[in-house]
């Protein structure tokens, strides 16, 4: 079930990015992993299939600039971010999943971030992703 399936709005994204503060906790999926709490999220945004290259050249510039986003996960607590293309009949999405500690923390930290690499991706987001929702979990193992 997607937010829009159970009633939860979607429309209250700020500025078109791919957060939202204070998320309804029922799409927030705990684990435990070493001791650790961790909480998962998981969206899904439509793309423009005509901006494939653009995408992959933002995600490929995000590797490029490895150190960078890899100290802003640090900053905002996130041990597990991903990136996948899915493609349903003539649409593209763009599925993000992240896991971390405390969720609101990471969104808070990224939200206030002025790093150059934050910034670029804010920007990618706003201007290739639309019509976001947060998938409902049922299932998130870990051996870790």
């Amino acid at each position: 079930m997607t937010a829009e399936e159970s009633g939860k709005s979607t429309d209250s994204f700020p500025d078109g990015l791919w957060y939202k503060s204070s998320l309804p906790h029922s799409f927030l999926f705990t684990t435990l992993s070493k001791g650790i709490v961790l909480r998962t999220i998981c969206i899904r945004t439509k793309v423009d299939p005509e901006c494939l290259d653009e995408i992959r050249e933002w995600f490929n510039t995000l590797k490029e600039r490895l150190s960078e986003t890899m100290e802003t996960l640090e900053n905002e607590g996130v041990l597990v971010e991903s990136a996948f293309l899915d493609r349903r009949d003539n649409d593209v999405y763009l599925i993000y999943y992240l896991k971390a500690e405390d969720i609101d923390r990471a969104y808070d930290a990224f939200d206030q971030s002025t790093s150059p690499i934050d910034q670029y991706f804010k920007e990618n987001w706003k201007k290739y992703c639309k019509d976001r929702v947060v998938l409902e979990e049922i299932l998130d193992l870990e051996r870790l």
